[in-house]
């Protein structure tokens, strides 16, 4: 790109313009541009790996919050779907342990399933003939349901932390050496690190490690669905039938499963 910008004349400096990959420097000239000349200090912008990286993160982490609300939202059918003990959202709890992220979360649930009649006590009263016979009412739903506010809560929290991390950063000097300006007029040029990558690596490696938890979460939830000794009346792999040889989302289900070992694999530290 920093090639591109100064109209640097190699065959290997291309752009697509208009259908076709052509040399940078002939389409600036054909357009009537001038090349942008270097400033001092820029060229190390330009190729500074720590810049690259703070525009991955950024785009991570925007990624990143909008894959937590889906998951909560997710939560939340899964909950009316197996219609949910709702005790396990209540804010009492959530604020006895005084965890910034899980409180909200929990907070979202409630808001997500306020006024639902699934989750009430009249509808988990209901046997389904799917449903396997059961002795008095349901105390706690599976971890993966009764516990999301803890586990969703705690991507929270990085998320937000990561964020914080990547503002700072976007409006950071990162090159080397810095120059200041002192009262009298004069300038200090001091050779320091503020491009070294660990700033935002260690967050990074936060970052991909709760979402593959919030991933592994989502799926152990979505087992409990396609589970009939878990889901409360569900058909057997959502079926639709209780036909042997549908397998309904099974397979859809073992997808989720190796994408979660998958990411688990190169969510270790870098």
């Amino acid at each position: 790109l920093g090639l591109v910008l100064s109209g640097y004349n190699h065959k290997y400096v291309k752009v697509m313009f208009r259908g076709k990959h052509l040399r940078a420097s002939s389409v600036l000239r054909s357009e009537g541009l001038k090349p942008h000349v270097l400033q001092p200090k820029e060229a190390m912008a330009l190729t500074n790996g720590a810049t690259l990286m703070l525009a991955f993160m950024a785009l991570a982490v925007h990624d990143a919050r909008d894959l937590l609300a889906m998951g909560t939202i997710n939560a939340a059918l899964g909950v009316e779907a197996i219609r949910g003990e709702m005790n396990a959202f209540d804010a009492r709890i959530h604020e006895a342990r005084r965890q910034v992220g899980q409180i909200e979360v929990a907070k979202q649930m409630r808001l997500l399933l306020y006024g639902s009649n699934r989750v009430t006590k009249k509808a988990q009263a209901i046997r389904f003939p799917d449903e396997k016979k059961k002795k008095g009412d349901r105390v706690q739903d599976p971890y993966s349901t009764r516990c999301m506010p803890q586990a969703h809560g705690a991507v929270a929290d990085v998320i937000c932390a990561a964020w914080n991390v990547v503002e700072r950063e976007l409006n950071a000097a990162t090159d080397n050496p810095l120059i200041f300006e002192n009262p009298d007029g004069t300038f200090d040029v001091l050779s320091g690190g503020n491009f070294h990558g660990d700033t935002l690596a260690v967050w990074a490696d936060g970052l991909k490690l709760v979402m593959t938890k919030l991933a592994s979460i989502a799926e152990r939830r979505f087992y409990g669905l396609i589970n009939s000794d878990q889901s409360n009346g569900l058909p057997q792999d959502l079926s639709g039938t209780r036909a042997q040889d549908n397998t309904g989302l099974m397979i859809v289900r073992y997808n989720g499963a190796s994408r979660v070992a998958g990411s688990q694999m190169i969510s270790f530290p870098g």
